[in-house]
């Protein structure tokens, strides 16, 4: 288990991951070959090619971009983000072999929602994952493994959304219990989540927290301070909103 850090919020508006490489190369006929047989995308809405050989086209209203950055992600923080990932042993390895990136944007425009912003990331990052030398992904604050990210996007394709792919549930450990939170729900303009000083196993938080952020994305449920939520296991889960302890700004502590 983490110990307790504080997380800097996301800030809205464009949308980004990094995907990690062994080596500055790109394919970018591959990656139009995946876009389009794993998602149908940028076959009609490719862009004019930038004489930089990057992909950029529309979809829906949203604009996606893949660039090649011939270096590192700067001061180590694909390094520090690796740390997180408390699933994958090997993701601070594959963090320091890497040594170029892809940089994969989306702007929201128009009509477009954040959960259909961040559904066109995660189609795009998924196939830049099945380029040669791909290490890792960088999204939600921590480093996924490229066939777990691709696992999980996978789910779309049965309307499932791919919370695991953008939303990280950190845990850690406080004097009086067990303490959970979300990083990335700002992405799609909701306050985090928190559970502080549980007497709960840790897997009971970040199950209770994965079935909530799923009901928030898919619009079933709303939060709001003094409300009372009922788990199924007769225990009510209080809610109040405070000033976030292992997140910025204000978050929504649920007593469990």
């Amino acid at each position: 288990m983490e110990e307790k850090k504080t997380v800097a919020g996301a800030t809205g508006g464009t949308l980004v991951n990094f995907v990690l490489l062994e080596q500055p190369a790109f394919d970018r006929e591959k990656l139009l070959r995946d876009l389009q047989s794993e998602w149908a995308l940028a076959g009609n809405g490719e862009k004019e090619v930038p004489a930089t050989g990057n992909v950029v086209f529309d979809d829906q209203g949203m604009i996606a971009a893949v660039a090649l950055i011939d270096a590192p992600v700067p001061e180590g923080e694909a390094e520090q983000q690796a740390k997180t990932n408390y699933w994958w042993p090997q993701a601070v390895q594959a963090a320091a072999a890497h040594k170029a990136h892809l940089l994969i944007t989306v702007l929201p425009q128009g009509q477009a929602s954040p959960v259909e912003a961040a559904k066109l990331l995660t189609k795009v990052s998924a196939a830049a994952c099945a380029q040669p030398g791909a290490l890792g992904v960088m999204a939600a604050g921590t480093l996924l493994a490229p066939d777990f990210y691709q696992a999980v996007a996978d789910t779309m394709k049965e309307d499932v959304l791919p919370i695991l792919n953008w939303v990280y549930f950190g845990l850690w450990q406080s004097e009086q219990g067990v303490c959970a939170y979300t990083y990335g729900l700002r992405d799609f303009e909701l306050p985090e989540l928190e559970i502080l000083h549980s007497a709960r196993r840790p897997v009971e938080l970040r199950d209770l927290l994965a079935n909530l952020v799923m009901d928030l994305l898919e619009g079933d449920l709303e939060l709001a301070e003094g409300q009372t939520l009922d788990t199924g296991d007769g225990v009510p889960v209080p809610v109040s909103r405070s000033a976030g302890v292992a997140v910025e700004g204000e978050s929504f502590k649920l007593g469990f």
